[in-house]
């Protein structure tokens, strides 16, 4: 985690221009700052997922409420 605030840091914070080893991050401290990322994005998107169903979930219960079985007609009686 530290290597992906490195990076932040080398990316926002400004530097002077004959420092050219601390402007650039290496590909290291990108690589850990796209593993953070990917890991809060992937993090999140399974709570929307989970989410999502439910809501689905509840939202079929309303609309399609449980159907209760129907009695067919007695047959009409024989003359």
């Amino acid at each position: 985690m530290h290597s992906a605030y490195v990076c932040l840091e080398k990316l926002v914070v400004p530097m002077q221009v004959n420092e050219r080893e601390e402007i650039y991050p290496t590909r290291s401290e990108f690589g850990a700052l796209f593993r953070l990322v990917n890991e809060e994005l992937h993090r999140r998107i399974e709570a929307a997922d989970s989410t999502i169903a439910s809501l689905r979930d509840a939202l079929g219960k309303s609309v399609n409420p449980p159907q209760v079985a129907k009695l067919s007609p007695a047959p009409p009686a024989c003359p």
